[in-house]
């Protein structure tokens, strides 16, 4: 439209879609520039620096006696957590925003570290690859996302094999896989034993908001964006629902925590 006001303005697509020329093909529809997910500050603050105007670009400059970001985290961060073998604290940091959101974060992932490894292990265990490399994605994901990197990758490499086919690489390397994912989750336990039952007052919620959060919970779930997705839940938790809501976020909180993306669109049909 010639009188479009926001014509000539830049569009930047975020997708959880990583494949190899699938940036070509965003730009080709249009789109300006392209980030995948998981998402990182860096690199969403650089596009945004690159797009906007010069004139609109403000530096913010920090009191002299103000603690920066990694000094004032670090103190409210335990200290064993920056000793616990193959995760990257501050890598985590960059992905959950604050130390409390980080440490919510990282207590779901040990709670269920144990159960998802076994589920993993029973679909390989059955043959049932596509539903291991299914777990296996989820796997990389959350482990990136709290700064295991190391472990990320392992889990990309073994979800590539299943996607390809190739059995023998998984045969050979997936039991090593769990056993880091499950000696991680061992050490991040005092955590989970730790986190004290959340006490808050309840909150009133209308059927059209309660709705919307549904609506978008399902959308966050077919995008693997379990932090958001998680998010999501814990506010309608902190909602005054009806017993039959209320058990319905219990059914989507258990699957969210279990990765389990297909019962949270079942539950939200």
């Amino acid at each position: 439209m010639e009188d479009n006001k926001s014509a000539g303005v830049p569009v930047l697509v975020l997708t959880a879609n990583a494949i190899a020329g699938v940036r070509e093909s965003y730009l080709s529809e249009g789109f300006t520039d392209y980030l995948s997910k998981p998402l990182q500050s860096e690199e969403l603050e650089e596009m945004i620096r690159r797009y906007l105007p010069p004139e609109k670009l403000v530096s913010a400059q920090k009191a002299a006696n103000e603690p920066d970001g990694e000094e004032q985290a670090s103190a409210e961060l335990p200290e064993w957590l920056y000793q616990v073998t193959g995760l990257d604290v501050e890598r985590g940091l960059q992905f959950c925003a604050t130390p409390e959101t980080y440490l919510d974060t990282l207590a779901i992932y040990a709670r269920n570290a144990a159960s998802f490894a076994d589920e993993i292990e029973g679909y390989y265990d059955a043959g049932d690859i596509a539903n291991a490399t299914v777990k296996i994605h989820a796997l990389k994901s959350t482990s990136l996302a709290i700064g295991a990197a190391g472990l990320s990758a392992f889990a990309q490499k073994l979800e590539a094999a299943g996607k390809e086919g190739n059995t023998a690489l998984l045969d050979e390397e997936i039991g090593s896989l769990l056993a880091r994912y499950r000696t991680l989750g061992q050490q991040l336990s005092p955590l989970f034993d730790a986190a004290p039952p959340e006490e808050r007052e309840l909150t009133p919620i209308s059927d059209k908001l309660l709705q919307d959060t549904y609506d978008m919970i399902r959308k966050l779930a077919e995008d693997f964006e379990y932090e958001r997705a998680a998010s999501m839940i814990a506010f309608l938790e902190g909602c005054r629902l009806s017993e039959s809501a209320r058990e319905r976020v219990g059914r989507l909180k258990h699957a969210a925590e279990n990765f389990d993306w297909d019962q949270i669109d079942g539950i939200l049909k």
